[in-house]
């Protein structure tokens, strides 16, 4: 029997013959599956790979979208913040103040249409019959106050005057009928109003008539007001709906809800907040209405901060009570009631900013995996991760767009992926998707791009994510489309339009093909690209084998050229900014460039095959390509020539 000290070392052998199993399999697995993920930047370190993986950075600054954010008044109060968002009100006085003649020129003057409509803001509007004011005054015209046969209470307590119409009048409802049609048929086709608000019943719209010292004056019973409701369903087919109370009407058609008391306790925690969350008894028609619980997820929620402007909601001792009113609410907008106008505190202006990074959606790509060396007809498939870090969803038809294109930034492949993107709630979401690769390929690296788009393509979200460009989208890291399912560095096929290749290993033997003969254009044939532009390096080449048919080689940041290595008449010349120098006979040498860069400068210095170096001006950069920062192409002395060997690249 063997001893207790054998016995362990026989166990630390069984565990150590697991563990070199465990790392052989490993490693067995990631060179022969290839998940190996690109670099940090989304770039390919590994050209037989089947997916990589890559993972924008984040951004933690403010992004600006549509449809969410801070509210102002259209008639353009200044406040302290760029809006996407205006609010205009109009009363039946302004709308109809002739029977059957409605002035929707003056309406949308007043509130400058034409110049959000030029600056890209949208515009919520609001119809009302009653908005209490300082004077005696109606909101009704005069020939329906008298077609009601004065129908109504003319109310007036201190500041607050004004005229209650009696909501059950059945001339009022018809005619309100007819408002709320031509009201539609100006805007429901209009982009530029995104939200409309019900409007109509009680003071300010506001679906209530008991803020007059707490006068309680006539309100509808459900019955009634669903009449009201009907109107705006019955015309408004392509504009989000809201009302500012939950009912049951609300709750069947999917409206929004708005809450004009924001940040009140009151108003927010013990009545708006509670009515969604568990229903309510109306005290004013003794009627109990449903809880429009998760209401949110399929329409907005909106307001504005209660006891204009509301100063006293982002003061430090009531603003973490605030910021969970908002989170409870999912909030996509609030105002034009709001502490943004005028003078406010460092830390008043600190907590105005957590709201407006909290409100409404905020998209941005968490990681990209998509699968790499795909066949040309070949089907690629991918998955985004999508990160929704705001407190409610994107309520409208836009398309998530995947593209796909080449180092001269071609677009090669431009589709929707088939995904709602209103469904992507607060939170992570995994998009899966997959296209079908036309034969407009070559075998190569190409660049993908992420990015979210309404139908039209003029409008685009801003992603939170660093390196989002706008009109360009989101790069999503590097793949390899290749022209069978086997690749490898020694015969790479590249086309003079479209192929590159990045920086794989120290070494890449490199052949240039020139597969479109009839189209060619000699002096685009890119042979490879590298992303090393951030630092200094070396470049060599071995030139001994290389084809008499080769014209130059261009070296290039950008659009911006370095040098030229030139074969003019036997002779090989090394060409840049004010410098000029002969450098072999009849053909090309082993050359060594060591290109320095400091900002946007870049100093290159030449060595021979003899070790001889030389300094080459500097050269200043103007701009610098996202794609190819660094990179070649070769120009051939004759179109004949479909296939060139360019020789070995080599970085040090």
């Amino acid at each position: 029997m063997p001893s207790s000290n054998k016995r362990t070392q026989i166990i630390r052998k069984i565990f150590l013959y697991i563990f070199l199993l465990l790392v052989v399999s490993t490693l067995f697995s990631i060179s022969y599956f290839g998940f190996l993920p690109q670099d940090e930047k989304g770039f390919i370190n590994n050209l037989n790979a089947s997916y990589i993986d890559y993972s924008p950075e984040i951004s933690t600054s403010y992004v600006q979208n549509p449809y969410i954010g801070f509210v102002t008044d259209a008639r353009t109060i200044p406040s302290l913040y760029t809006v996407k968002l205006v609010y205009a009100k109009i009363s039946w006085t302004e709308l109809e103040p002739i029977k059957g003649q409605y002035d929707f020129n003056e309406f949308e003057k007043k509130n400058n249409f034409e110049y959000w409509r030029e600056q890209g803001v949208n515009i919520i509007i609001r119809f009302y019959m009653d908005q209490p004011e300082d004077y005696r005054h109606m909101n009704i015209p005069d020939w329906l106050y008298y077609e009601i046969n004065a129908d109504g209470t003319f109310y007036n307590s201190k500041d607050r005057q004004g005229f209650s119409p009696n909501y059950s009048n059945t001339t009022l409802i018809n005619e309100h009928k007819l408002a709320i049609s031509a009201l539609a048929k100006r805007y429901d086709n209009d982009d530029l109003i995104t939200f409309v608000e019900l409007g109509s019943i009680g003071h300010w719209g506001e679906w209530h008539t008991t803020s007059v010292d707490e006068e309680i004056l006539p309100f509808p019973k459900t019955i009634i007001t669903d009449q009201y409701v009907q109107d705006y369903i019955d015309n408004f087919k392509n504009k989000l709906l809201m009302m500012r109370r939950p009912f049951a009407i609300a709750r069947t058609n999917k409206f929004g809800l708005f809450n004009d008391s924001f940040g009140d306790i009151l108003q927010t925690e013990e009545y708006f907040l509670d009515w969604i969350n568990k229903g309510y008894l109306d005290k004013n028609t003794n009627e109990n209405h449903p809880s429009m619980q998760d209401f949110w997820k399929k329409a907005p929620s909106g307001g504005e901060f209660g006891y204009y402007p509301g100063k006293q909601y982002i003061s430090e001792e009531q603003f973490e009570r605030t910021i969970k009113q908002l989170e409870d609410s999912h909030i996509s907008w609030l105002g034009p009631s709001a502490p943004i106008y005028g003078t406010i505190s460092d830390i008043e202006k600190a907590n105005l900013d957590i709201i407006l990074n909290k409100m409404g959606y905020r998209f941005s790509v968490k990681k990209a995996t998509l699968k790499t060396n795909t066949p040309v007809g070949g089907n690629f498939d991918g998955t985004i991760k999508i990160l929704n870090s705001g407190i409610a969803p994107f309520y409208f038809d836009w398309n998530m767009k995947f593209k796909i294109a080449n180092m001269n930034n071609e677009v090669l492949l431009d589709e929707n992926i088939d995904y709602d993107v209103k469904n992507i709630l607060p939170g992570e979401k995994d998009i899966n998707f997959g296209f079908l690769l036309e034969n407009q390929y070559y075998s190569g690296i190409y660049s993908t791009y992420f990015s979210i788009k309404n139908a039209q393509e003029n409008y685009e979200l801003n992603l939170a994510n660093n390196n989002f460009i706008k009109g360009k989208g989101l790069f999503c890291g590097e793949i390899v489309i290749n022209l069978s399912n086997g690749l490898s560095t020694d015969s790479f096929k590249y086309n003079n339009y479209y192929n590159y290749i990045n920086y794989v290993d120290n070494i890449i033997k490199l052949k240039a093909f020139n597969t479109t003969k009839s189209e060619q254009k000699n002096d685009l044939i890119k042979f490879f690209r590298t992303k090393k532009t951030n630092e200094n390096f070396k470049i060599n080449y071995d030139f001994s084998t290389i084809s008499k048919e080769i014209k130059s080689i261009n070296f290039f940041v950008g659009e911006n050229t370095l040098l030229t290595i030139e074969n003019f008449e036997n002779e090989i010349k090394l060409i840049a900014k004010d410098y000029e120098k002969v450098i072999g006979k009849e053909s090309f040498s082993k050359i060594s460039l060591n290109i320095k860069k400091e900002k946007n400068n870049y100093s290159i210095i030449y060595k021979s095959d003899n070790n001889i170096e030389e300094k080459i001006n500097n050269i200043k950069i103007i701009s610098e390509s996202f794609t190819h920062d660094f990179g070649s192409n070769i120009s051939l002395l004759t179109e004949d020539v479909l296939e060139t060997t360019v020789g070995v690249l080599e970085f040090e």
